[in-house]
């Protein structure tokens, strides 16, 4: 099954990569004209075992890939080399090109964060969080993490010196929610996390609280249903995972999810409503990128 999915940032070469648990990474290229829409596959990186996670260097240079063996790897699309970045002490389950910093961040399931200038075999910086990792997303500078027990926390990457370690906070969903996905706005504005009981919460960032007027790190917005299913008055509601979220680039007001049920889901937050919906609900979607 396919773990990663990741466009590339020249929106012009419509390129993008899949990494899956067969060991490779797939490099592919989407033809969209008035005549024609396809896909075709471009390049296959054999690695030594799956990777879970991948990203893209700014100018569509090097592709990144952090694997279950704890590596952390490159491939560069100009010279056709690899490069090792580092390693991580047990799984590698985020990875996200931080260009600002002209550097790398990864995420491992031993609840450590690490910074990483490619010119350097050790890492720049190393901080711990209090739970596992889960899940991840960056967007406009800022790093949000699922973690276990569903906690979620933000980084603010835009200041490296205030890069320390970060506050953990319980998640808009619950206590008993596994939070499987998260996302960042365009802008920063918002926080999309979706869980194993078919939930979606969205939340703002950084605003303060009604009661006491302090800033934290999120408050709700919304929470919605995506994919709980009743087929009867008399039968057991059915909760399908949310597998991804994300926000539209161009208007961070529209969210799609994707879920286990096999199902593609847009959502107008604003208006509180449902857009469309694509899939047979055949086999589950693992990953979905807008």
């Amino acid at each position: 099954s396919v773990s990663s999915i990741s466009w590339s940032p020249n929106n012009k070469n419509r390129l993008f990569i899949c990494s899956s648990w067969d060991s490779n990474v797939r490099l592919y290229k989407l033809h969209d004209s008035a005549l024609e829409r396809k896909i075709t596959l471009e390049t296959i990186y054999d690695l030594e075992d799956p990777a879970l996670c991948t990203d893209w260097k700014e100018d569509s240079s090097i592709v990144f890939a952090g694997c279950i063996n704890n590596k952390i790897i490159g491939f560069d699309l100009n010279t056709q080399q690899d490069l090792f970045v580092g390693k991580h002490d047990i799984a590698v389950c985020g990875i996200h090109w931080i260009s600002h910093l002209n550097a790398l961040i990864t995420l491992s399931y031993n609840s450590k964060i690490k910074l990483w200038d490619l010119r350097q075999v050790e890492p720049i910086k190393t901080l711990q969080l209090s739970y596992r990792v889960t899940c991840s997303d960056y967007n406009s500078g800022l790093l949000a993490v699922g973690l276990s027990q569903s906690k979620v926390t933000v980084l603010d990457t835009r200041d490296v010196k205030k890069i320390r370690n970060p506050i953990c906070v319980e998640s808009m969903l619950g206590p008993d929610t596994i939070i499987d996905c998260i996302a960042v706005s365009p802008g920063g504005k918002f926080v999309a996390t979706g869980g194993n009981d078919g939930r979606v919460n969205i939340s703002n960032y950084g605003g303060k609280s009604k009661e006491s007027g302090k800033k934290q790190i999120m408050s709700c917005l919304l929470t919605f249903k995506a994919y709980i299913v009743k087929f009867g008055d008399n039968e057991p509601s059915i909760l399908y995972p949310v597998n991804s979220v994300g926000f539209n680039p161009r208007s961070p007001n529209f969210l799609f999810t994707a879920g286990g049920n096999g199902v593609l889901s847009f959502w107008d937050f604003d208006s509180k409503s449902a857009i469309t919906s694509h899939g047979q609900g055949d086999v589950p979607i693992t990953r979905a990128k807008l």
